[in-house]
């Protein structure tokens, strides 16, 4: 998270990627009401 943060690139473009399966709604609905709990958005105002 810092180096990203920092601006160094962690996958380049080129780089192929293939998705083999997907998260489940609830599970991204929970990262979402966590997020929100912890008020990311904010956190991450703060170092951009």
């Amino acid at each position: 998270m810092r180096a990203s943060l920092a601006g160094q690139t962690q996958v380049t473009a080129d780089e192929g990627r293939e998705l083999t399966r997907s998260l489940l709604h609830v599970h991204l609905a929970a990262v979402s009401v966590m997020a929100n709990q912890l008020d990311l958005a904010d956190l991450l105002k703060r170092f951009v």
